[in-house]
């Protein structure tokens, strides 16, 4: 196969954008209409497809280029760790919220990628989660996933 580190990411990432693609269907999501034509899943829907296209495109132009060189080898502990993190990401989110999950998530992939540095780590981990939560929820008012145990976030 072809490098191969790029096709099975590639399909990892298209597993993970079709399962929250699939997650903006769910019925919860139906009730809450912005206004006519638009619901609260909108804007979530196009940038998974966008994903969705993106991720084929990484499959394709992995399929085409040149063999895998020394440097490109699979690393499958890694992908297994953050495929099992993304499974229980997906799992944990209609529980504890996208806030709590998200921040959980990016702090866990971070440390499984290699990332140690304190900065790097708090930026990633916290405050990307923070912002992207605080631009939805309060700027955009299009909501986010909520914890059924924290109301608030």
């Amino acid at each position: 196969m072809k490098h191969q580190k790029q096709v099975i990411l590639g399909l990892l990432l298209l597993c993970i954008g079709c399962g929250l693609l699939a997650h903006t269907y769910d019925s919860q999501y139906l009730n809450d209409q912005i206004d006519v034509q638009f619901g609260p899943m909108f804007y979530p829907t196009l940038i998974l497809v966008m994903w969705i296209l993106l991720s084929l495109g990484m499959i394709v132009e992995g399929l085409l280029k040149s063999p895998v060189t020394s440097q490109n080898k699979l690393n499958m502990p890694m992908l297994v760790m953050f495929s099992l993190l993304a499974v229980f990401f997906i799992i944990i989110l209609d529980y504890a919220g996208f806030l709590i999950s998200s921040i959980f998530f990016f702090l866990l992939s971070s440390l499984i990628i290699g990332w140690r540095k304190p900065i790097s780590l708090i930026a990633t981990g916290i405050l990307f989660p923070l912002i992207t939560w605080y631009v939805f929820e309060h700027l955009m008012h299009l909501p986010l996933v909520h914890s059924v145990w924290f109301t608030g976030i």
